[in-house]
């Protein structure tokens, strides 16, 4: 089992700590990385049922569109709010360092403010969220990635 632990932060939208997960994103044929150097904070949300959904400027600066979803094939989806929002999907690979590289659909749309983890990324790994400690921690006890 390998695992790896990271601290709680504070989101953009709130002033109540969170827990995030470090990652690494590239585009499908690798030639582009997103941050360029060291990881990208990307808070853990159980309320998406995505992969992942990123800002786009980033998806823009990852070239993603080049290996877009054809928008007919995208349902629309509700926000935790209520709003109904046309996502764009995209092909891409995530990465936690020293843990797992796995190919997802990679979701933005225009307000889209900060990386967000969702439950399809997480169902095959276990993280318990420690709140007293504000600690994350991801394991990869499953086959799946191995």
């Amino acid at each position: 089992m390998r695992e790896k632990t990271w601290n709680y932060a504070t989101p953009h939208t709130s002033s109540v700590p969170a827990p995030y997960i470090e990652i690494v994103v590239y585009n499908l044929d690798r030639s582009l990385r997103y941050p360029v150097e060291g990881p990208l904070s990307a808070m853990v949300d159980t309320a998406f049922d995505g992969y992942l959904i990123i800002p786009l400027s980033i998806f823009q600066e990852l070239r993603l569109d080049q290996y877009e979803v054809p928008p007919d094939l995208i349902e629309n989806t509700e926000t935790f709010s209520g709003e109904i929002i046309k996502l764009r999907t995209s092909l891409a690979l995530v990465e936690i360092k020293g843990l797992l590289e796995k190919q997802v659909e990679i979701d933005t749309h225009e307000n889209c403010q900060e990386p967000l983890l969702g439950r399809l990324f997480l169902e095959n790994l276990v993280t318990p969220l420690d709140g007293p400690k504000r600690k994350t921690t991801v394991s990869t006890q499953s086959e799946f990635f191995k």
